[in-house]
C-alpha cells in the first residue's frame, strides 16, 4: 500500500446466480444479480466532526457513486465520452452492522462482455462540496469545494481511483467464485495541518487557539482516476480560519486545499493565541510564503507547497530564551506525535 494514499476496498460482492443463465435482455427478472456493496479498511479520516482511526468507515458514512457502462468496450477507449448512466451520485451508506446499501438497487448487466466502471468520492452530501455537470456531462466528474472557516465544520474530502472494466462473474469463466470483489480506492483530496504550542521547558502542550489567514477557502478538484488529485481555479476570499482551544484533536487541525505557499497573489499568515503560565499571549504573525528564518530553529520558511494527502504539523515553540515556528512532513496516516487516536 502507497504511504501517500489511504484505501478504502467498497467491495462489489456478487451475489450467486440461480442454477438456470439470466436472461440476455435488459430487463432484470428474478435472475438478474443485484450490485451489492461491502466495505473494510479505512483509517484516519473524518466522519461528522471527529477524527477516527477505525478498521471500516463509521456508522451512517456515506460515499458517492458514479457507474458507467461502456457495453463491451473498454473504459480505455470510452472514458472520454462514457457518461455515468448506470448510477449518478448514488448514496452509499454504511450500516450499523457493516453492510452498504443503497436505493433503487442496481443489477449487473447479462450480456457477454458487458462491463461497468466505478468511481466515487466522500462524504456524499458533504459539507462545502458541490458536483459539477450533470448525469449528461462526459467523462468523471468535478467537484467545486468551499472550506468552512471552522475547523470542526471541515470534511475530509476524498476521490477515488477508477475501478474500470467489472464484468458480471457468470462471464468470466476464470471466476468462479461468487465473493469475487472489486475496490475503490480513496485519496485524500486536501492538505491536513495540525497545529500545536509546546512549552520548550516541559515539552507540555499550551491551551490556544489559532487563525489561518490569506489562503485559498474555494477551488475546482478533479481526479485523473488513478491517485492524481488536481485543483484549478482556485481562489482567496478574506475567509479567517480558525481552531478551537478546546483539548480536542479535530479542533487543532485544519484541512485545507493544498497549494504553492509562495503563489502569485497568497500571504498565508498563522498566528496563535496561547496560555503561557497563566498569563495570555499572541504570538508573531507568521507569514508562512517568506523566506529566510526569523529566529534560529524556525524551520517553516523551508516548506514552499502543501500537497493533496499530507500532514504538516506546524509547531509553536515557547521558551524564557525566545519563541519560534517548525514545521514538519508526514503522510496522512502518520500525522502523529500529538493528535493520533
Amino acid at each position: 500500500m502507497e504511504k501517500l494514499t489511504i484505501v478504502v476496498r467498497i467491495a462489489l460482492c456478487l451475489l450467486a446466480m440461480m442454477t438456470t443463465a439470466c436472461s440476455t435482455t435488459d430487463e432484470h427478472d428474478s435472475e438478474a444479480a443485484p450490485i451489492v456493496f461491502s466495505g473494510v479498511g479505512v483509517t484516519d479520516t473524518r466522519a461528522s466532526s471527529d477524527y477516527i482511526s477505525s478498521s471500516s468507515f463509521v456508522y451512517h458514512s456515506r460515499i458517492g457513486v458514479f457507474c458507467y457502462y461502456t457495453g463491451s468496450s473498454p473504459w480505455s477507449t470510452s472514458s472520454a465520452s462514457a457518461l455515468p448512466n448506470f448510477m449518478y451520485d448514488q448514496a452509499v451508506e454504511r450500516q450499523y452492522e457493516g453492510a452498504w446499501t443503497y436505493q433503487p438497487v442496481k443489477y449487473w448487466p447479462n450480456q457477454t462482455d458487458d462491463k461497468l466502471t466505478f468511481y466515487g468520492y466522500y462524504p456524499h452530501d458533504g459539507v462545502g462540496i458541490t458536483l459539477k455537470g450533470s448525469n449528461a456531462t462526459a467523462g468523471l466528474p468535478a467537484f467545486t469545494f468551499n472550506v468552512q472557516e471552522r475547523s470542526q465544520d471541515q470534511v475530509d474530502f476524498m476521490l477515488s481511483d477508477v475501478d474500470a472494466d467489472e464484468m458480471h462473474i457468470s462471464s468470466v469463466p476464470s471466476q468462479t467464485s461468487v465473493s469475487y470483489q472489486v475496490a475503490l480506492r480513496f485519496h485524500h483530496a486536501l492538505s491536513r495541518i495540525v497545529l500545536r504550542v509546546v512549552d520548550e521547558a516541559t515539552n507540555g502542550q499550551l491551551d490556544f487557539t489559532a487563525t489561518l489567514s490569506g489562503w485559498y477557502d474555494q477551488g475546482d478538484c478533479q481526479t485523473g482516476g488513478s491517485g492524481s488529485i488536481g485543483w484549478s481555479s482556485c481562489s482567496e476570499n478574506g475567509t479567517v480560519f480558525t481552531t478551537d482551544g478546546a483539548v480536542n484533536a479535530n479542533q487543532r487541525i485544519l484541512l485545507m486545499i493544498p497549494g504553492n505557499l509562495r503563489g502569485e497573489g497568497l500571504d498565508p499568515v498563522l498566528k496563535f493565541r496561547y496560555i503561557y503560565q497563566g498569563v495570555p499571549l499572541e504570538s508573531a504573525e507568521f507569514h508562512l510564503n517568506r523566506t529566510g528564518a526569523s529566529t534560529p530553529g524556525d524551520t517553516s520558511d523551508d516548506l514552499t507547497e502543501w500537497e493533496p494527502g499530507k500532514t504538516y504539523t506546524y509547531t509553536y515553540h515557547v521558551s524564557i530564551t525566545g519563541n519560534f515556528l517548525s514545521v514538519a512532513v508526514n503522510p496522512w496516516y502518520q500525522a502523529g506525535m500529538v493528535f493520533e487516536n
